[in-house]
């Protein structure tokens, strides 16, 4: 009996101990705006950007590309308020290194090759000459918001897709890989 209330004794003494440690805070802000812009794929046809056909003879090591082609994100219809700029954010359904994994469900998809998303050089548009988005955590983002346009105003935020070796000897076949995006505010 004596040894039990020993023991509740040390028990309630440690919790007395927990119960005196510093409590720390985290605190979340945000903003509700009231709508957003519209946005439209140019470039794209029902969503989809088609790369061109391309050889397999063309991407046969590791990291050469192929079929750089230009689509944008044309945003306008702007109304939100508390709100000065914005920027897209992609979503990956399935990534490979740093680019969207070919995720073809045909009968014989292309292998070792991968979709790359570039920021694209708006002083030469089509170049691929900006840097690839990075998708190694699922998720990428432009690099610099852009000042919303006043309606009827249009902002443009243009990209080239193409393909990429992820490894040597890409083999024939479909590529398909898929992102969903959304424009992040400031």
């Amino acid at each position: 009996m004596k040894l039990k209330q020993i023991l509740l004794a040390g028990v309630a003494a440690g919790a007395a101990n927990m119960a005196m440690a510093a409590l720390e805070t985290i605190e979340f802000k945000g903003e509700i705006v009231s709508s957003t812009c519209s946005v439209t794929v140019v470039g794209a046809t029902g969503g989809v950007v088609t790369l061109p056909t391309v050889s397999a003879s063309k991407l046969l090591v590791k990291d050469e590309t192929a079929g750089a082609t230009p689509f944008t994100l044309q945003v306008a219809g702007c109304t939100a308020t508390g709100a000065t700029q914005i920027k897209p954010s992609f979503f990956a359904n399935k990534v490979d290194g740093k680019d969207l994994a070919n995720i073809s469900a045909l009968a014989t998809p292309a292998t070792n090759v991968a979709i790359r998303i570039m920021e694209d050089d708006v002083d030469n548009l089509g170049s691929s000459g900006n840097g690839a988005l990075d998708f190694t955590n699922g998720y990428a983002t432009t690099s610099t918001f852009k000042n919303i346009p006043v309606a009827p105003a249009t902002l443009e935020f243009p990209f080239v897709a193409q393909y990429i070796a992820v490894d040597d000897v890409v083999t024939p076949g479909t590529v398909q890989a898929i992102v969903e995006y959304e424009l992040a505010y400031n």
